[in-house]
């Protein structure tokens, strides 16, 4: 949308432009018409120049009236903003009339009959009419969207929001691209008029609270800009802008409202489409992008123990990744890029513990594997937590401009041992001699491998290897994972058992394979969705194994597309590598899950009802008065109720809420959905299905491991299966491990005697209070946890409230990483953010532009130098024109 600075001058302008039209015709009004003889022997002449004549004084007279208009406009000093298609059609009609009206004009002035002179005044005056209307519409619009120069007394509101995110602390020639931000902003803050009002806004957050009240005066904002930390969250570029619209309408006054945002433009950051309706709300905004150019990096981007969890007597895996970007710059080039040596370490509880050296080239990512045994005896019924470290650092510091992506901290649990019950057809009758082999065989020998040699050697994984009638509470109050594989019929008194145990966050796995009869699971262990099963079963399975088939048999393969959980995706791993393992496993036999559409809108009604039902009673139940009679019969039948709905009879049940309170019976019922994992090639018959009950998750292949129904014991794909276990029994451990601005809650005792307090990364000691989760579970909170490294949450027994006297009983570490997108550091173009928010009334500035009070997205600043440009050239034809039949006259006389 065009736009001027002062659109007084260009209406002026506009005026001014008739007085060329009004001289020429008090010109011609003061000669009168005289016939004399004479007179005829010059018409002829005359009659031969006229046409050149008339074309001569309509050039004249049309640069006289666009040098007047131009001055005009030179003077407005006009602009570009972004304008919607409708403001672009505005602005077209504007041009095409004024055009029309000034070519009207002339032809109005220079013609010399009266019937058409008389039509074109017409148009003439209906033309000025119009376009006198368009800039008075245009000038108002500049007007009241508050567009025009502000002078130095009239105070405005400033919205600073400053990216603070992990990609700022890029460093070049010794400053962060934070610092050149808060420069800039406080460049800004220094030419705003008196009186105005200044917000300061950290895009990615603050370990300490701020507010979004305008500051006063210039020092307290200030103040406020140098308090603004470099924090490990990533940058929400929405977020923030939401912000910066509670800002706007938290302050009042000044009704003038200036945004400005800095940031490094990071790519990752702008991905996400921002609402347009959010846009719309912050018109005369200004992106300053403070990067100036690309920048190097080398950053950690992982570290995870290779099974999750650890034993004392086991050795321990830990894999760590290391990635380096690659700069394209017209100087260097990708092949040019050469290797640089990067320096690894690992560090134990902070102590260092191994130290590997690696050659790293641009572009490449490399896995490091460290080897340690942790030295610890913990509890076998709690883990041991311990912090594991990786840093890096390159030999040549010049190759890695953020620093702070170089390490990453987990916290291991070391546990004595973790109890897996397995339960098969023969269970602890397998006799492999007689070739009674149950079908968790290759199951156990996977996840718990013994040789002959090491039979003595403690292992990670206790094994207890059942049949289905022998299982009990007893057994399932410490496992921390069961498999239930090739078993005909489910034992009905252990259905309830089993669906109690997964409730409260156990893991339980069903394999079919051997004799599974789908027909018996189906009614035993269905329950209409109360049971064990994710979903009914067909009665008859697909297929046949090589035994049971008498003419040639018809194996089919997994959609390794299908496969697209955590599952089966290793990290660093090619997937065509991992689907050539799926693509050479035959699968002979599996039984058919029925996952009809009306079957899981049967399921997802009766889980509301039943979730809605569970919602009312605990809501009443935790609301009953706290004096009641013990042997009350209503009493007695309400603690059932509670149990039936929250069981707790399972050692490692967390004690927060099974299901998450703040969701609603809908919400709970469409998260408990069952859904596939993995399927068949060809009709996509399921193979792997999951479906969460409570806290825990219940999950079904619909073939075996260890019987003829597949070849998977004898292939390389039996990784996933591993890779499945331990996440499950990973899943049973309490959470330690959490993303910068996560939220931090830990279930705690709450006690008179108790204090908590968390140590910062940054040595800060902070009370923690105890507040209630529910009715019966308290809990502290991590306020802000926006800084990557190890928090300390201690529990302390003082003597009535004397810190001097506390006594230390537990401390718990907690790990925080930063987000790995912002170690991209792939800029997007000022001039490609300026095209996707053309429509909008908001410009990019690169580092050099300065921020201007009126805002808004303005291009073509220098018009008014194109105009001014262009009067000087009407000036210097009128004179050629005017002067040109007297240069030819003198040359006549001259060659004469």
């Amino acid at each position: 949308m065009l736009s001027f600075d002062a659109s007084s001058y260009a209406l002026a302008g506009i005026a001014a432009a008739a007085g060329p039209v009004l001289i020429h015709l008090l010109n011609r009004r003061r000669f009168k018409t005289v016939n004399w003889a004479a007179m005829d022997f010059l018409r002829d002449a005359l009659e031969r120049t006229r046409k050149k004549l008339h074309l001569r004084d309509v050039l004249l007279l049309a640069l006289r009236i666009l040098t007047i208009a131009l001055f005009g406009l030179m003077l407005a000093r006009p602009y570009f903003k972004g304008a919607s298609s409708g403001q672009a059609w505005q602005n077209a009609l504007l041009v095409a009339t004024l055009v029309t009206t000034f070519g009207l004009a002339i032809h109005w002035a220079t013609s010399t009959e009266g019937k058409r002179s008389r039509i074109v005044t017409g148009g003439l005056l209906f033309g000025v009419l119009i376009s006198g209307f368009q800039l008075f519409g245009l000038s108002q619009r500049n007007l009241t969207s508050g567009d025009s120069r502000f002078s130095s007394r009239m105070p405005l509101h400033a919205i600073l929001v400053v990216d603070n995110s992990r990609s700022m602390g890029v460093e070049s020639l010794g400053t962060r691209l934070l610092d050149r931000a808060k420069s800039k902003a406080s460049e800004f803050i220094n030419s705003l008029p008196l009186e105005s009002r200044i917000s300061v806004i950290p895009l990615a957050g603050s370990e300490t609270p701020y507010t979004l009240e305008g500051y006063r005066n210039k020092e307290d904002a200030r103040r406020a800009l140098d308090r603004i930390p470099l924090v490990d969250t990533e940058g929400s570029i929405r977020s923030g802008l939401e912000l910066a619209v509670q800002a706007t309408q938290q302050t009042a006054d000044p009704p003038a409202k200036r945004v400005v945002l800095f940031t490094d433009l990071q790519e990752t950051g702008w991905q996400a489409t921002v609402a347009p309706e959010l846009m719309q709300q912050l018109t005369g905004m200004q992106i300053v992008q403070v990067a100036t150019s690309p920048a190097r990096n080398v950053w950690v981007s992982g570290l995870h123990v290779e099974d999750g969890l650890t034993s004392a007597e086991v050795p321990c895996r830990l894999l760590a990744r290391l990635n380096a970007n690659r700069v394209e710059t017209s100087s260097i080039r990708e092949s040019e890029d050469p290797p640089f040596r990067v320096q690894v370490r690992l560090l134990i509880d902070g102590v260092e513990v191994a130290s590997q050296t690696l050659e790293v080239s641009p572009g490449q990512e490399r896995e490091i594997e460290f080897i340690h045994q942790f030295e610890t005896t913990p509890d076998p019924l709690k883990p041991e937590w311990t912090v594991a470290t990786v840093i890096a650092r390159p030999e040549q510091l010049s190759i890695d401009q953020l620093a702070e992506d170089n390490r990453q901290q987990i916290v291991v649990p070391v546990v004595s041992s973790l109890p897996v019950v397995f339960v098969d057809q023969f269970g602890d009758d397998e006799n492999l001699e007689q070739n009674r082999i149950g079908e968790t065989y290759a199951l156990r020998h996977l996840l718990a491998p013994r040789s002959s040699v090491d039979k003595l050697q403690q292992r990670l994984i206790q094994t207890i290897h059942l049949r289905g009638d022998q299982i009990t509470q007893e057994i399932l109050e410490t496992a921390r994972l069961v498999i239930i594989a090739g078993v005909e019929k489910p034992d009905e008194s252990t259905i309830s058992l089993l669906h109690d145990y997964v409730q409260q966050g156990g893991p339980l796995v069903v394999l079919a394979g051997a004799h599974f009869d789908p027909s018996a699971w189906t009614e035993r262990a269905w329950r209409s969705g109360q049971g064990i099963l994710p979903v009914p079963l067909a009665a008859s399975p697909i297929g046949m194994t090589p035994e049971e088939s008498s003419q040639q048999i018809r194996p089919f393969y997994l959609a390794f597309e299908t496969m697209q959980h955590d599952f089966f995706l290793v990290e660093g791993e090619d997937p065509q590598t991992l689907s050539a393992l799926f693509d050479a496993t035959p699968f002979f036999k599996a039984v058919q899950a029925t996952m009809s559409p009306d079957l899981l809108s049967d399921l997802l009604e009766a889980d509301t009802r039943r979730l809605t039902e569970r919602q009312q009673f605990l809501e009443a139940y935790e609301a009953r008065p706290s004096s009641r009679a013990d042997n009350s019969a209503v009493v007695e039948e309400a603690e059932r109720t509670y149990r039936r709905w929250e069981p707790s009879w399972w050692n490692w049940r967390s004690p927060l809420p099974l299901v998450d309170r703040t969701l609603g019976p809908a919400e709970l019922a469409k998260r408990s959905q069952p859904r596939v994992l993995a399927a068949f090639d060809g009709e996509g018959m399921p193979y792997l299905l999951e479906r969460r009950i409570g806290a825990g998750r219940l999950l079904l292949f619909t073939s075996g491991v260890t019987s003829n129904w597949n070849l998977l014991k004898s292939s390389g794909a039996m990784y996933f299966f591993h890779r499945t276990c331990s996440q499950l029994m990973e899943e049973t451990l309490p959470r330690r491990n959490y993303l910068a601005g996560q939220k931090i809650t830990l279930p705690v005792e709450r006690s008179d005697e108790l204090g908590y307090g968390v140590i910062r990364p940054s040595g800060i000691r902070e009370a923690l209070y105890v507040e209630a989760i529910n009715s019966n579970v308290s809990g502290v909170t991590i306020r802000r946890p926006v800084r990557a490294g190890t928090y300390l949450v201690q529990s302390e027994q003082g003597a009535h409230g004397d810190t001097s006297a506390a006594r230390l009983v537990d401390e718990i570490p907690i790990a925080v990483n930063g987000a790995e997108s912002e170690s991209n550091l792939t800029v997007l173009p000022a001039a490609t953010l300026m095209q996707q928010l053309d429509q909008y009334e908001i410009r990019v500035l690169t580092a050099n532009d300065p921020i201007r009070l009126e805002g808004g997205s303005s291009r073509g600043r220098n018009l008014w130098k194109g105009f001014g440009w262009s009067v000087l050239a009407c000036l210097l034809w009128e004179m050629f024109i005017v002067a040109g039949p007297s240069l030819k006259l003198r040359g006549q006389v001259v060659s004469s």
